[in-house]
């Protein structure tokens, strides 16, 4: 990447705040929403909505506690009309369906029954149909099917001669409140007698809920059906899919919840009434006594306020992370002005490393101050390795001058020789140079000499020597110290970019033909090893090592 396309410490400083604040917002108005969801829905939503449905469950329960006093008045009645002689099985066999009426009717007819409408009879088979009754809308209803479980709970398990009455009740088909008592005969059949009261007795417990759903600003509506999901009043006929909400075991014991969207919220609820009978586990066995209640519920307003207030914190939270980005940037800004100013005085140094002029870079910041410390002095040690280098390399160049036409020449190659080598390394040890050596012969070179003669092995030689000289820099060392053997001195170099060049110059020796022998090819196995002055070796032992990892690699050619 070009140095120019990179960005700079503020940019990339500032880029990288921008990305953290807007993770910091995102988080914290997740976390926040979650939280505040969280009390939102155990301290505020959960405890209104409880209680908007204790307090109508606990209407309909005071609503049940004052008119006990019916079940006062007539249970007495009942007990008496249960037990008429009328009753027993060799008698009732004999009457019909209108003298039995009559003599009901005449046992009742001296009594002052005060808001009683009428008084019906029914006879019940051992198998729950009635089959005898002066009510005939009732006629041949299966009470062990219409409501399995009050059949199963409480009139199947009466013994011959036992009675049970029960309170104010709602009939099955029209919800109409009356007072059922129950006799199993001496033929196994049960003897049902029903007091019909005035429904005028009733309709206080929907004004009384209407006026809780108005005064109520959650409530939307409330309505009541009886056990068969007949209306009481003018409500809407339950649906099908509201049937099922009631008829969950849930709708029974507490609630039932069903999420309308947009705050809506439809709550069904079983209402059972409280009995004297503390023997009996009346939840999953009532059937005519089930009140059902459905309230519409408009939170809409309460969610509105909750998401307003959620909103705010958020805007809170977030101005204050945009005041502490601001405050950031500033503080950044302070901290990158001097780092800017020492790269500027890193850049002329790069221009002009000899020149010792350097300007001092004013900061506040201890670390920048050092830092520009230890660039000054690394300038100053940059300048003198320079110098030395510099000096060590006029040094070499006159030693070349000297002595490039007298011993230290190979003359066959014109590269320079063993003895030169020698000195040079020499001189290298004196002025703690860092190189790196590089040992190489030809392959099978002696075998090239047998096959196409000295002559052909000459020029080997020489095409490798010139090979060398065009593709290795002017700084560095080339010598030929014997044979087919070369080494090279690389200066201020690494053994990896050291290894690319000769890999280079071994690619090229693979495609030079000689046009008299077309199948003379030339390769070289080469070793490396680098020296400086902290070296705990000589430099003659890395010489050595470079030639012990050319033979290594001679070796494994030579295997594969």
């Amino acid at each position: 990447m070009d140095k120019n396309s990179k960005p700079s410490l503020q940019n990339l400083l500032l880029k990288r705040l921008v990305l953290l604040s807007a993770f910091i917002i995102i988080g914290i108005s997740l976390f926040l929403t979650i939280v505040f969801n969280y009390f939102y829905q155990k301290y505020v939503f959960g405890p209104t909505f409880e209680n908007i449905v204790s307090s109508v469950s606990s209407y309909i329960d005071q609503w049940q506690r004052t008119i006990k006093a019916f079940d006062t008045s007539y249970n007495p009645i009942l007990k008496d009309s249960l037990n008429l002689s009328i009753w027993q099985s060799d008698v009732l066999n004999d009457l019909s369906d209108q003298q039995i009426t009559e003599a009901l009717t005449e046992k009742l007819a001296n009594l002052s029954l005060q808001f009683v409408d009428r008084v019906n009879w029914y006879l019940i088979n051992p198998g729950g149909v009635i089959e005898r009754t002066d009510y005939l809308e009732d006629l041949g209803l299966d009470i062990a099917k219409a409501v399995p479980r009050y059949w199963a709970g409480r009139l199947e398990p009466l013994k011959v001669g036992e009675s049970l009455i029960e309170g104010l009740s709602f009939e099955f088909r029209t919800n109409l409140p009356r007072i059922f008592g129950y006799k199993r005969l001496q033929n196994n059949w049960i003897l049902e007698i029903g007091l019909s009261l005035d429904p005028l007795i009733v309709t206080d417990l929907w004004d009384g809920l209407k006026k809780i759903a108005q005064d109520n600003k959650y409530i939307e509506e409330i309505r009541l059906y009886g056990s068969s999901f007949a209306p009481f009043g003018n409500y809407v006929a339950v649906t099908d899919e509201e049937k099922e909400y009631f008829s969950s075991p849930e709708a029974e014991n507490t609630f039932v919840v069903q999420n309308m969207q947009n705050s809506h919220f439809k709550v069904y609820k079983n209402w059972i009434p409280t009995t004297q009978v503390t023997n009996i586990d009346w939840s999953g066995k009532s059937a005519f006594f089930t009140l059902r209640v459905l309230m519409v519920l408009d939170f809409s307003k309460m969610e509105s306020m909750k998401r307003s207030m959620i909103i705010s914190l958020n805007t809170a939270i977030t101005i204050a992370i945009i005041l502490g980005f601001w405050i950031s940037v500033n503080v950044f800004r302070r901290i990158s002005k001097p780092i800017q100013g020492l790269l500027n005085s890193i850049r002329k140094f790069q221009r002009s490393p000899l020149d010792v002029e350097d300007t001092n870079i004013e900061s506040q910041i201890r670390e920048t101050s050092e830092l520009e410390q230890s660039i000054q002095e690394m300038k100053e040690q940059i300048r003198k390795q320079m110098i030395v280098q510099y000096m060590t390399t006029e040094r070499l160049k006159q030693d070349i001058e000297k002595y490039k036409y007298d011993i230290f020449l190979d003359p066959l190659t014109n590269l320079f020789n063993r003895r030169f080598l020698m000195k040079c390394l020499d001189d290298i040890q004196k002025n703690n140079s860092n190189i790196v050596v590089c040992f190489l012969d030809v392959d099978s070179f002696k075998s090239i000499n047998d096959t196409y003669g000295h002559d052909v092995g000459d020029i080997v030689l020489k095409t490798l020597a010139e090979k060398l000289q065009n593709d290795i820099r002017k700084k560095d060392l080339i010598f030929r110290i014997g044979g087919d053997e070369f080494v090279v001195l690389f200066f201020d170099l690494q053994i990896k970019e050291a290894e690319q060049v000769i890999e280079r110059i071994q690619n090229s020796l693979g495609q030079i033909k000689f046009r008299d022998f077309p199948d003379l090819r030339i390769s070289i196995s080469y070793g490396f090893s680098k020296w400086s002055s902290d070296n705990k070796i000589s430099i003659e032992e890395a010489l050595k090592e470079a030639d012990l990892k050319m033979y290594e690699k001679k070796f494994e050619k030579k295997n594969h």
